[in-house]
């Protein structure tokens, strides 16, 4: 009895000292009513937008199920709940959409209607499918023929496209836009605000501007209007909607949770977590948004669990900078910045997941079909672990399923783990164009730059460019890893940066296995060094090649000997890197059970 006298105490205390009120919001209820009960409850989120700054500490909001509340939402307050009620079985729905109406007919096959109090659109629905800008050409890029930083040349040019954009194929990794200012017979002018310049021999495209439309459900829209392409000349056949806010849930408070709810219909972000601390996102779906589902730079402990999320035109989570103590579990991520245009300029763009920040986890999350680098992070003590990750470097190359960067030589981050993630294809952007004639470079597992103390180990990778592939070898250990089936190396390894001195690199334990003769297993190249035991400790890898024979050579090697590069079969990459240990060769193996037997 007393210690249930005790536990009463303690709870009427709390309750005293950090009063808890519940607030109730339906589409069936009166922003007349007090809002403290599901039959009182308030109606609009203007409404709770204008009381949510009395809402003392620990207060809990309930959207009830099956209600969809157009408008957003900002929350500077601290520890706020927001979560579901009643018995429906549809979760309740926070949108920026709306349908639009009232077409004219513009011209031959394109209509306008009028749409006030927005500046810029990322999202159009019809039917409920997102559509795609026009463009010109409708597939693939024109060729820049001659460029400065601020203008591209291109003698074929025969129509004036200023007022439009240009999207601007950089780098393999990079794809910029910005609006043509003017034109001058056959040289676009715009102001480059990038850190990129264009290049010679790379495409570009034009996109948001009248003249591109000429498919069904492409748009344009001009700041005012909507123009829309209908082939069948009517477009009261479709149901069509529009994002018309900016985000959906603007956080500026700290010990925030979000629970059961739907975001949708948004232009720049579903979520945008300014400079918080804690914020929980369980049970979402965040989707149809114009840049990222989830916008959390400098937001620390960020927990997000169990969420979906499609057709994001930039990142799920965009996570620049101190973005540390994250944490992206048992999410399911698909269809992200897929559309070439739409998402935002500069690096780490088109990404399902870019966090940026230490002791981070992103663990068993299911991701498909993204633009550009699956998975982005770095970050001292962060873990990308039991992931699935399928179809990625869909727009850009030159990047991953799992990609981490660090950009300078000292103090990089330290003991990051990248373990027992499956991966499986990684590329296709090389196939769209505008690249110069490179190939495609989508990999698997990417240590790029100078990061160094990367734990790699029990992934399996298959059917990416390569496998495995670091330029930097400095500390990393991958240990007992499947790479299997990649197009062009199984496994690659590279001293990029002569001053980024190598020390303690071991690939140890490792399955190799080629299935084709145009795939080969591994490649070193280290053009500053001898290749030895104090460059690369390996032990124990397997290989396996189904067409060794004098004619198919299956490993690489540049070194000081040998600066052009020398393939060589099993028998003489034993001789000259005699001091692997215990290597196997197996002439052909199966992958059964996610291991490696011999067939």
């Amino acid at each position: 009895m007393k210690g249930y006298l005790s536990i009463l105490m303690t709870i009427l205390i709390y309750q005293c000292i950090y009063p808890c009120e519940v607030y109730y919001i339906s589409n069936n209820g009166n922003d007349n009513n007090d809002g403290l009960t599901p039959l009182s409850a308030w109606k609009s989120l203007d409404k709770l937008q204008i009381e949510i700054h009395k809402m003392p500490k620990n207060s809990e909001i309930c959207f009830e199920r099956g209600s969809i509340f157009y408008g957003s939402l900002t929350i500077e307050n601290d520890s706020i709940f927001l979560s579901d009620y009643g018995d429906l079985a549809n979760p309740p729905v926070i949108t920026g959409f709306q349908t639009i109406a009232n077409w004219e007919k513009y011209s031959q096959n394109i209509f306008k209607t009028k749409v006030e109090g927005i500046s810029s659109l990322n999202v159009v629905l019809v039917d409920g499918e997102f559509q795609n800008l026009g463009r010109y050409p409708n597939q693939g890029y024109l060729n820049i023929m001659n460029a400065s930083k601020n203008n591209i040349f291109d003698r074929n040019l025969n129509e004036n496209w200023t007022g439009g954009d240009i999207v601007i194929r950089q780098t393999r990794w990079v794809l910029d836009k910005f609006s043509i200012k003017k034109q001058e017979q056959k040289t676009l002018y715009f102001e480059n605000t990038g850190s990129y310049t264009p290049k010679k021999g790379y495409g570009y495209f034009i996109q948001n501007h009248l003249n591109t439309l000429d498919k069904n459900n492409e748009w344009y829209f001009d700041g005012l209007y909507l123009y829309m392409f209908f082939e069948n000349n009517n477009p009261y056949h479709y149901n069509i909607q529009i994002a018309t806010l900016n985000n959906g849930l603007t956080l500026k408070g700290n010990n925030l949770t979000i629970n059961n709810i739907i975001i949708q219909g948004f232009n720049q972000n579903g979520i945008f977590a300014d400079n918080t601390i804690n914020v929980d996102v369980n049970y979402c779906d965040i989707s149809f948004i114009g840049k990222n589902a989830i916008n959390a730079t400098s937001s620390s402990y960020l927990n997000i669990s169990n969420t979906t999320s499609e057709t994001c035109n930039n990142n799920f989570i965009e996570g620049r900078w101190n973005a540390n103590h994250a944490t992206i579990k048992n999410c399911v991520i698909k269809n992200i910045g897929i559309f070439e245009g739409m998402g935002a300029n500069g690096d780490g763009s088109y990404s399902g997941i870019y966090l940026i920040g230490n002791n981070s986890e992103i663990i068993e999350n299911k991701i498909s079909n993204i633009g550009y680098n699956g998975i982005t992070f770095s970050g001292s003590k962060s873990i990308c672990s039991y992931n699935n990750i399928k179809n990625t470097c869909m727009i850009k190359t030159d990047g991953a399923s799992i990609y981490t960067y660090y950009y300078k030589l000292d103090s990089p981050p330290k003991q990051m783990q990248i373990f027992k993630n499956t991966i499986e294809f990684s590329g296709g952007a090389d196939a769209l164009g505008g690249i110069n004639g490179e190939e495609d470079f989508s990999n698997g597992i990417y240590l790029d730059g100078y990061c160094n103390d990367v734990f790699v180990s029990e992934n399996i990778v298959s059917q990416c460019h390569i496998g495995f592939y670091t330029n930097s070898v400095r500390g990393h250990k991958i240990i007992n890893n499947i790479f299997f089936d990649n197009r062009k190396y199984q496994a690659a390894i590279r001293q990029w940066y002569r001053e980024a001195l190598p020390y303690s690199f071991e690939f140890n334990l490792n399955s190799l296995v080629s299935t084709q003769k145009s795939q080969l297993i591994l490649s070193i190249h280290n053009p500053y060094f001898s290749i030895n035991s104090n460059f690369i400790k390996l032990e124990e890898n397997t290989y396996s090649y189904s067409f060794e024979d004098s004619l198919n050579l299956p490993f690489r090697i540049i070194d000081k000997k040998h600066p052009l590069g020398k393939e060589m079969n099993f028998a003489n990459w034993k001789k000259l890197i005699d001091f692997e240990q215990q290597p196997t060769f197996l002439p052909s193996l199966l992958l059964i059970d996610n291991k490696i037997q011999n067939n």
